[in-house]
């Protein structure tokens, strides 16, 4: 995961540990999420098994539509939907 995450930063990205659950195992979150090489090499000693978080919006300049089972996929189809 040290590496997906270094590759991210790569990108502008920044990024910050997460548990398997997908809650932050910094003290502030999101907000601790950094581009930082050092850091995230700390961050990736301490919790070798972090998933990586990216925060989204204006930030990094991308925004995430999450699709969560088991309704995501029909209220995606419903806001997708053209209508004439």
């Amino acid at each position: 995961m040290l590496v997906a995450a270094l590759e991210y930063t790569k990108r502008g990205w920044p990024i910050f540990p997460c548990n398997q659950n997908k809650t932050p195992m910094t003290e502030n979150g999101f907000y601790d999420a950094t581009i930082d090489e050092q850091q995230i090499r700390q961050w990736w000693t301490k919790w070798p098994n972090a998933n990586v978080g990216i925060p989204t919006g204006k930030r990094p300049g991308f925004f995430v539509l999450d699709v969560d089972l088991p309704d995501g996929p029909e209220s995606l189809k419903q806001l997708t939907d053209i209508r004439p």
